[in-house]
C-alpha cells in the first residue's frame, strides 16, 4: 500500500519514494553493544535526500 504525504509545520512531505539504492541502508558497529543504523530515501518528484538515523536505548 502506498504512504501518504504528511505535513510537518508549513512543509509538505511527498508520501511516495524512489526505489532504494545498494547504499541507502547502512548498519555500522560502533562497539560490542551499539549499531548504528542510518536510512537514506529520496521522495518522488522532490530534490531532495532525506537521512535518517535511528538510535535505541536499552537503558533501563
Amino acid at each position: 500500500e502506498m504512504a501518504r504525504s504528511i505535513n510537518i509545520g508549513a512543509d509538505k512531505f511527498p508520501g511516495l519514494i524512489d526505489t532504494p539504492k545498494d547504499d541507502s541502508i547502512n548498519l555500522t558497529f560502533m562497539n560490542a553493544t551499539t549499531l548504528q543504523v542510518v536510512l537514506k530515501v529520496k521522495p518522488i518528484n522532490s530534490p531532495n535526500t532525506i537521512i535518517v538515523g535511528i538510535m535505541l536505548d536499552n537503558a533501563e
